[in-house]
């Protein structure tokens, strides 16, 4: 501290000089010729000095001056709003009928070292201490226990491997590949954790340096200043570690392997268990009124509902999801690029047929009357397929439209091409044309509102323009990484999926973030495709690594 301020004597003289020592009964900071000076005045002998270097940073020990009524001193306290006031501030908010407990601060501190709001507040600081060491400990040998896990699942596949050595050689290769990839995503999650737990520990430290300080130096005004000052920040301290506490997930990995028999198909597969630390964190206090709490505000919640039934398709995971849609019947259509077929599931999320084409589907969405319409990811065309007779239509050429979005309003059809937009009615006969600022092909589209359409095109940004290709916003984020695809809601809030930060964001329709719905905590590895039910009562999600998720979607209320 002596490195960071001024003797204040010699400033008044206009002069330069470093503080060395803290007189705590005058509340200066003095360089050396002014405290022995300081020293031998007669009336000053009593004081209590200190080297300036002793004092905490976070210790805020002086009376404060009121920011509203111009410097004026915060020398009382309203019990009844428990604030400090200055004259002016009694005399507007805390006079007369109003409070009936404003005293002076040298009344209200009387004793407050010893008091229980300073005892527990030292209980509370050394609580998060002690969860934070215990928390980065676990999260440490948790890191180690994965490094161990991870070898012995390299053996167990490498034993295998020497049953059926020249066939197994590809799936070994994609099996590792996912080991590796879902250890440095929860590796990464966890050393971000523990780091964050070394900032908060640190910062929380400062706080019981101060605390200590008071206690073995300071005077009871000082302890009760101390305290007003600290004790807002202490609260969102706590908050701080117990959203960290409840993010943290202990991840447990085994191999199940194969018989010989099946391994044919596969060797075996990997079994991700995630959980909870078994001693979350949890405050040490009862919220008293010098303790401030937050407001929070959700507008929706997906809460996990189950995986989509897949066996039907193939035992082998011989299928490969690009995009999924909603039809006007409320079911599930699914593309398949590595058969070429458009899958079906009704109403109740079971598995009910699939439509072969001549082309690799890419995107598709419905066009209602029991018919949607696929983009291509080879080829510049467009088909149109019943869904009632499980039947193709016919086939739309349209410019520069492989691996295009394909989206549809009530009056016409979206399709994406490299730096444009191409607009069809629903016959397939093309209106006009958007040039849109993509860098490359618009991938995905969707429409939050009448007059917008959202695109990815294979950038780190998600962007929005009207129907004349004007930009309307923009969007892109650290925490979203390799934009995949975007959908809108009923109420044309924007969802962004990010493949490899294993996330889903937020958006209002004005393109402000609003959170983070999904991640890998709700075991989302590499979503690549998203979508809602025809009613937003259900969210499905397609991940890399076959599986398909199934959200319910809650509307929440302030809590």
């Amino acid at each position: 501290m002596a490195d960071q301020f001024e003797c204040e004597p010699c400033m008044k003289r206009k002069r330069q000089s470093k503080a060395t020592n803290w007189c705590l009964q005058c509340e200066e900071l003095l360089c050396a010729e002014c405290t022995a000076s300081h020293r031998s005045m007669r009336k000053l002998q009593h004081c209590k000095i200190i080297e300036a270097k002793d004092i905490p940073l976070v210790t805020n020990m002086r009376i404060q001056s009121c920011k509203k009524h111009g410097g004026l001193l915060l020398k009382s306290f309203c019990v009844d709003h428990d604030v400090l006031c200055c004259p002016e501030c009694v005399i507007e908010n805390h006079k007369g009928g109003f409070c009936r407990n404003v005293m002076s601060i040298d009344q209200a501190s009387n004793g407050f070292k010893t008091s229980h709001i300073f005892v527990e507040l030292n209980k509370q600081i050394d609580h998060i201490i002690k969860s934070l060491n215990g928390l980065k400990n676990e999260l440490s040998s948790n890191i180690e226990n994965i490094e161990l896990n991870t070898q012995k699942i390299k053996e167990e596949i490498a034993n295998t491997k020497e049953a059926l050595i020249r066939h197994i050689e590809s799936l070994e290769k994609v099996i590792l590949e996912e080991l590796v990839q879902k250890k440095e995503a929860y590796l990464t999650q966890t050393k971000r954790s523990i780091k964050e737990t070394g900032d908060i520990l640190q910062l929380s430290q400062e706080h019981a340096d101060a605390m200590d300080f008071v206690r073995i130096n300071g005077s009871e005004l000082q302890a009760f200043l101390l305290i007003h000052s600290s004790k807002e920040s202490l609260t969102q301290i706590e908050n701080r570690v117990a959203k960290l506490d409840g993010n943290s997930l202990q991840l447990h990995i085994s191999f199940i392997r194969s018989s010989l028999e099946d391994s044919a198909r596969d060797i075996g597969k990997l079994d991700f268990i995630e959980t909870k630390r078994t001693k979350p964190f949890a405050s040490s206090v009862l919220r008293h009124s010098q303790s401030f709490v937050g407001r929070k505000s959700l507008d929706i919640s997906f809460v996990f509902l189950k995986e989509l039934d897949l066996s039907p398709l193939s035992s082998s995971n011989r299928y490969t999801i690009t995009s999924m849609a909603i039809s006007d019947e409320n079911e599930l259509m699914l593309c398949d690029i590595k058969k070429s077929r458009i899958i079906l599931f009704d109403t109740a999320d079971i598995y009910r047929s699939y439509i072969k084409l001549t082309d690799k589907p890419w995107d598709i969405a419905s066009l209602g009357h029991s018919s949607a319409v696929v983009s291509s990811r080879d080829v510049d065309s467009i088909h149109f397929i019943d869904l009632k007779n499980m039947s193709f239509i016919k086939s739309v050429k349209v410019q520069d439209s492989s691996k295009g979005a394909i989206a549809t309003t009530d009056e016409s059809i979206l399709v994406g091409a490299e730096g444009k937009i191409h607009v069809l009615d629903h016959d397939g006969s093309e209106m006009k044309i958007i040039t849109v600022p993509a860098e490359g092909t618009v991938s995905y589209i969707c429409t939050p509102s009448v007059d917008s359409i959202c695109f990815c095109d294979g950038s780190d940004e998600t962007k929005c323009v009207t129907l004349d290709g004007e930009p309307v916003f923009k969007y892109q984020s650290p925490e979203l990484e390799k934009t995949k695809t975007v959908t809108a809601d009923n109420s044309g809030n924007i969802y962004i999926v990010g493949e490899n930060s294993h996330n889903i964001h937020h958006l209002s329709r004005d393109g402000k973030f609003i959170d983070i719905v999904l991640s890998d905590h709700d075991k989302l590895y590499y979503p690549i495709a998203i979508t809602f039910s025809k009613d937003n009562s259900k969210f499905y999600v397609a991940c890399k690594y076959y599986d398909i998720r199934v959200f319910n979607v809650k509307k929440n209320i302030d809590l």
